[in-house]
């Protein structure tokens, strides 16, 4: 049950009653312009417009009174009295624009577009009528599905913050469980990692005598070629 419910149900009112100012205004234009070439066609039109505007209107009541009491609010006698001054106007414009009909595809020419001219207004007013006191009637109803909402999203968002926390805790508990490294075993397995593998000599001190003791040689078999 929330604000989307409500709004689908006043369209449906919304529906009911277009259907119900087009159906006698349909057969007014026909009387007074002709726009159809058979009569028979505005009378259908006429009649289906208002047969799915009743039953419209009567859907409408049915689920407004029966959200009245699903909704959870308790409905101070004001608001009820609202409500069903409401349903009359509606009940009302039904009424009048069923027998506007009637009286148009019935009476003469005439009689049909004098009664247009003075039954059509009331029937626009009392559709005026009912909506405005449909609106008054759930004012507070509204304000309380409003602030019912919000706890229900508050609640939600509470449990999410608390689901956050707890994972949190959950995080450093396992972190406090777990050993220490030790920092002296860690220093030698970084030196280990370091020190170089196979003999401790320089190989750049060897390369570097063996050279002097290669020049040495030379030196000596240049010796031994000037003496002979």
């Amino acid at each position: 049950m929330n604000i989307k419910t409500y709004t689908f149900v006043k369209y449906l009112a919304t529906v009911a009653s277009i259907f119900l100012l087009i159906a006698p205004l349909t057969v007014f234009v026909q009387l007074w312009k002709g726009i159809f070439a058979q009569q028979s066609t505005a009378i259908t039109i006429s009649i289906i417009l208002v047969v799915l505007g009743v039953i419209a209107l009567g859907i409408y009541i049915g689920l407004r009174n029966y959200l009245k009491d699903k909704s959870g609010y308790s409905y101070q006698q004001k608001d009820k009295q609202k409500l069903w001054i409401s349903f009359g106007n509606y009940s009302i414009s039904a009424l009048l624009a069923v027998t506007l009909v009637i009286i148009e595809l019935t009476a003469s020419k005439q009689a049909g577009m004098i009664s247009f001219y003075v039954m059509y207004p009331l029937i626009f007013i009392s559709m005026i009528l009912g909506a405005i006191f449909e609106s008054l009637s759930r004012i507070n109803e509204q304000i309380f599905l409003y602030q019912k909402e919000y706890l229900a999203a508050q609640e939600v968002k509470q449990a999410k913050v608390k689901k956050l926390i707890n994972q949190q805790s959950d995080a450093e508990k396992l972190l406090a469980k777990s050993p220490p490294k030790n920092h002296k075993q860690s220093d030698l397995e970084v030196n280990e990692f370091v020190k170089p593998s196979g003999s401790d000599k320089n190989p750049f001190l060897d390369e570097e005598l063996n050279q002097k003791l290669k020049e040495q040689e030379d030196l000596e078999q240049w010796l031994n070629k000037e003496e002979r």
